[in-house]
């Protein structure tokens, strides 16, 4: 039953890896021409827009906190967290900044062990050593960037670390929707001052991309609340590693951002990180068709 659940767990971590990657390309994209608080408040408002249907649904009971800690927690971690990310992929490159938010999941297991008192089985750690060594085969000194530059994407990943562990350990009585509805306007609350002191015209298609961005935000705030919910946060760390190769690749097809040996070599390993686990949780592998014969086929039997 474990295996089931984090092989579900799994699934929707990496159904969330790829609509935020996504939604980073796209704030890459707007960021440049689009203050970072303005960007920050219109994505929220747009999510906001878009919860309210689902708000409607779940009933008068969303307008009442279970867990005011959880709320209030995760919007002051998300704004600035958000701010951070936002402001960084606007100003540096975006496989660099994703790079470096992998520091995000190596916060994770040991913040996970520290504050939920979660168990980490020896095969995690190893595959958080595995995935940090890619890590710094990608992002290796190169004297490009200047100290602060590097603060702000590191100092935006253990906001969203935290962010992430305290969901699991406060928001446990909340429903998905009533974190994701709340967060949307919490960070509205908080990031309006900011974005109303320095408001500049809009273009339509900018709006339509901070539109996409929301959907991808939303499609990733949930699958990711939801994959936490069943499964453990150290594994759902190491498959958040796949976003790093995605990014590259998305980098390298639409911002000319050509990886070089020690980026394939250093995404390998972080593959290499992500399928330890998988092994590790008794994922089940498929099989070509014509190899079953109508038996059922489990990766442990092999």
């Amino acid at each position: 039953m474990e295996n089931t659940q984090n092989s579900k767990a799994m699934t929707f971590v990496f159904i969330a890896v790829v609509a935020g990657t996504g939604m980073d390309a796209f704030v890459k994209q707007v960021g440049e021409e689009v203050d970072t608080w303005q960007l920050l408040f219109l994505r929220w408002c747009f999510a906001a827009l878009l919860l309210i249907p689902m708000a409607v649904k779940e009933g008068a009971g969303i307008f009442v906190w279970k867990s005011p800690k959880a709320h209030l927690m995760r919007g002051v971690l998300n704004c600035v967290a958000s701010f951070l990310l936002f402001y960084s992929l606007a100003n540096l490159p975006l496989a660099v900044v994703v790079t470096i938010f992998f520091a995000e999941p190596l916060f994770i297991v040991p913040i996970s062990a520290l504050w939920l008192k979660e168990k980490v089985a020896p095969g995690h750690w190893l595959a958080t050593l595995v995935g940090f060594i890619g890590v710094l085969l990608i992002a290796r000194p190169s004297g490009d960037f200047t100290p602060l530059e590097i603060i702000y994407p590191f100092a935006g990943a253990l906001g969203f670390a935290l962010l992430h562990i305290g969901t699991k350990k406060y928001g446990s009585e909340e429903s998905p929707i009533s974190l994701m509805f709340w967060l949307a306007i919490l960070t509205i609350l908080m990031s309006g001052p900011m974005a109303v002191a320095d408001w500049s015209p809009v273009s339509l298609k900018d709006f339509s991309f901070i539109g996409l961005i929301a959907v991808l935000g939303s499609v990733y705030s949930y699958f990711w609340i939801v994959g936490l919910r069943i499964g453990s946060a150290a594994i759902a760390a190491h498959i958040s590693y796949l976003s790093l190769p995605l990014a590259y690749l998305i980098g390298w097809a639409f911002f000319d951002e050509t990886p070089d040996m020690y980026t394939i070599l250093g995404s390998g390993v972080i593959f290499l990180s992500v399928l330890m686990v998988s092994v590790k949780n008794g994922m089940k592998l498929p099989v070509p068709r014509a190899l079953r014969r109508g038996k059922t086929y489990d990766a442990k039997a092999s």
